[in-house]
């Protein structure tokens, strides 16, 4: 599930650019659910080949956006590492998991409102004090129940 990016080349010195490239997170619907639901995590992708020095990334920021027609909600997440290292050269594949209890909605609703509807996860990084960011592609939300 490749999504998209966006931010700088890079150029003579690092030229890290984040990618998510797959997304790994369910909602608790079930009567023991937490007041965060969402659990889980993200599959990133550093990408420093035709960088000359090293990189470091910092994840600044997840949303999960999702849509259901007219409502929408954006559950805001913080995920550790926060921050990833990325040597000159080198390609880095990272497992981000989800801070339990960090989650916050912001919209309508919340998210077992929005089972087996769709979502797509967006992610924006500073790098070397550039913000770049990335997203993945839609797809359904899958509810425990």
């Amino acid at each position: 599930m490749a999504g998209t990016s966006s931010g700088g080349d890079g150029g003579e010195g690092a030229a890290l650019v984040p990618e998510i490239i797959d997304e790994n997170l369910v909602v608790d619907c079930t009567l023991e659910a937490p007041e965060d639901p969402v659990s889980g995590g993200l599959t990133a992708q550093y990408d420093n080949k035709k960088g000359a020095s090293p990189a470091t990334a910092t994840l600044l920021s997840c949303q999960l956006v999702m849509d259901a027609g007219p409502n929408k909600l954006t559950w805001s997440f913080d995920a550790t590492p926060a921050q990833v290292a990325v040597e000159a050269g080198a390609l880095e594949t990272v497992e981000h998991v989800k801070t339990p209890g960090s989650g916050v909605g912001s919209g309508i609703g919340e998210p077992c409102d929005y089972c087996f509807k769709s979502w797509h996860l967006a992610a924006k990084w500073s790098i070397d004090g550039e913000i770049k960011s990335a997203s993945s592609d839609p797809e359904g939300i899958f509810c425990e129940q």
